[in-house]
């Protein structure tokens, strides 16, 4: 990666740093979403996204079809995660097309609750993207190989 782009997305604090964040909090986000997110024009945050990947920083896939008119799905190599949060979460590898339309899905309800939601009453006071809801199962394996809630649990529950 040229330590120029790397310093000065540092220092900066711009509107490519803001991309990198966003792709941090999202995981996957699409070159439409991520325009909508800055409200910047699609073809601004494409040219700056493709300046990002010349730095080896984030990539895209076209999950389905690699040409036409598929929208790029946007997600930070190890080099990004690394300038964004001091560590690498993930190996940088493209995410399978299931997962870039979950994450493409999830992010497009915060866009609408963000957009939409205080013209209808609502207030989004914070945000808690995927990654958060994650649980840690405890209890005895099932038969399928998930697990089981411990029979006292179950007990006090009836």
């Amino acid at each position: 990666m040229p330590s120029g782009v790397s310093n000065r997305l540092r220092a900066s604090g711009g509107p490519s740093e803001t991309l990198l964040l966003l792709l941090n909090d999202h995981r996957v986000m699409t070159t439409d979403q991520l325009a909508r997110a800055t409200d910047t024009p699609a073809r601004t945050a494409l040219y700056r996204l493709e300046q990002l990947r010349a730095a080896g920083l984030v990539d895209y896939d076209r999950p389905g079809r690699q040409t036409g008119s598929a929208p790029h799905h946007w997600w930070l190599r190890p080099a990004g995660a690394r300038l964004i949060t001091g560590t690498a979460p993930g190996d940088g590898r493209r995410p399978s097309a299931m997962f870039s339309a979950h994450s493409a899905t999830i992010t497009e309800v915060w866009l609408a609750l963000r957009d939409h939601g205080p013209p209808a009453g609502l207030t989004m006071t914070g945000w808690a993207t995927d990654r958060a809801g994650w649980q840690e199962w405890e209890g005895r394996t099932s038969t399928w190989g998930g697990t089981c809630p411990s029979p006292r649990s179950v007990e006090a529950r009836a």
